[in-house]
């Protein structure tokens, strides 16, 4: 399993790249081997272009450039939108008088 494109993200001074690379396995350094290998992902090369040692900022980077391609945070579902029989059902609000 790899992504689909190139990633890229900045958090504070660290700045990291995530490429696709297919058939060379996990091909990266410190922080990103880590979070890339318990998301369960295989064939990505990650750099850490900025010179900061801080693997905190590293993390957060890491985890912002894959937040692109998560589908989990992409499209939030309201809480009060309930789903009965393939249709959607919206519960009117009272208003406050």
């Amino acid at each position: 399993m790899s992504i689909p494109h190139e990633l890229s993200a900045k958090f504070s001074s660290s700045e990291v790249v995530i490429i696709p690379n297919r058939g060379r396995g996990l091909v990266a350094g410190s922080v990103i081997r880590d979070i890339v290998k318990l998301s369960g992902m295989k064939d990505i090369t990650g750099k850490i272009l900025s010179s900061s040692k801080n693997k905190l900022n590293n993390a957060k980077a890491v985890m912002e450039a894959l937040r692109s391609i998560s589908y989990k945070h992409s499209l939030p579902l309201p809480e009060s939108i309930v789903i009965v029989n393939k249709e959607v059902v919206i519960p009117e609000v009272e208003k406050e008088s």
